[in-house]
């Protein structure tokens, strides 16, 4: 559907478009509730409980689709709101939930960036000399980890250091998320870039593997920042 723009889009395309945005959210929405509360673990999982939750979350989610569509956007047209205030309070909750997901995952997945954290607040610089010895290219990382422990070392114990370490990730996700839509808006159409954001929400900002702090998670905006720029250069050139 990238290659539509607004203006092309008949009926049909629309349609089409829609139905797959919200099938696409229903799906990575369902999966999230259910890694959250009923599947938080490789130990525990569950396939019975991982299709139940997520035919419980899609049936809710088309409930509200429809409560919308017949009962709320009509009345919400009538207001004058501003138009920052929905997207500004639905920010809000993103990064709430990012904040709170992240918490529930990194103690089941982080352990490669758990490793260069502990490496970076060992007395002996050498600790876990044979991890790095495998995977250079975490030493960015370790410098980061190493400056900002040396930095603050006022926090006792690890959570702290870890809590905002967390938070520094999560800007990085966001950046990447925000640039991702000003990208897609330029190369295709605002609602294409709409869909982008949806689509990144679920694939970047609430994925565990991505909200954990890492070198690579780091390097995200800095890629869609270059993307973002050359085609600044380009319109304006």
């Amino acid at each position: 559907m990238s290659v539509f723009s607004d203006c092309e889009q008949g009926k049909f395309s629309k349609r089409v478009f829609d139905i797959f945005t919200f099938c696409f959210f229903a799906l990575f929405f369902a999966l999230f509730i259910s890694q959250c509360f009923f599947n938080n673990s490789t130990e525990n999982f569950n396939t019975a409980i991982q299709i139940a939750s997520s035919a419980c979350v899609t049936v809710v989610l088309v409930v509200l689709y429809f409560f919308y569509e017949k009962r709320v956007k009509a009345k919400l047209e009538v207001l004058t709101l501003p138009k920052w205030l929905i997207p500004t309070l639905l920010g809000v909750l993103f990064v709430a939930l990012q904040v709170v997901y992240v918490g529930m995952t990194h103690t089941q997945i982080g352990f490669d960036c758990r490793v260069v954290a502990a490496a970076s607040h060992a007395p002996d610089p050498t600790y876990e000399t044979e991890y790095f010895s495998k995977y250079p290219h975490v030493f960015s990382l370790f410098f980061i980890f190493r400056t900002y422990y040396s930095l603050l070392d006022i926090f006792v114990g690890a959570y702290e250091h870890w809590f905002v370490i967390d938070l520094l990730n999560i800007v990085a996700v966001d950046v990447s998320i925000v640039f991702a839509y000003k990208v897609a808006k330029l190369l295709f159409s605002k609602r294409i870039a709409k869909l982008t954001v949806i689509m990144s929400v679920l694939l970047f900002g609430l994925f565990p593997y991505l909200i954990v702090p890492y070198t690579d998670i780091f390097s995200m905006p800095f890629t869609v920042l270059s993307m973002y720029f050359f085609l600044k250069m380009l319109s304006e050139g």
